[in-house]
């Protein structure tokens, strides 16, 4: 059987990856609050608050995501390794970020 162990390369590339997409979402929903509060319509107002809550928690989504939790999914396996702040920094197990992502829903 051949070893399945992850590269080196791939927990430091990964991260970084994950951060770029998690700052690039920021940016787009903060252009997205932006243009709803400002470039709305008067008549459709009602629908802008909506979208506006649709996109907080998208927002909150990615923070999690891209920040606080920042999984390596394992493939084959049913497992994920934790390599966002809540494991680096404050040395929480990914059972943490795996609950925090779960009361999002």
């Amino acid at each position: 059987m051949s070893n399945m162990s992850i590269h080196p390369l791939w927990h430091t590339v990964m991260p970084a990856y994950q951060h770029t997409v998690g700052v690039s979402t920021h940016l787009l929903s903060a252009l997205a609050f932006y243009l709803m509060l400002t470039k709305t319509p008067a008549s459709s107002k009602p629908y802008a608050k909506y979208l506006m809550l649709l996109q907080a928690s998208i927002t909150l989504i990615d923070f999690n995501f891209g920040f606080l939790f920042c999984p390596l999914v394992l493939h084959p396996v049913t497992g994920i390794l934790c390599n966002g702040i809540l494991c680096t920094w404050f040395g929480f197990s990914g059972h943490v970020g795996i609950v925090c992502f779960q009361f999002q829903f």
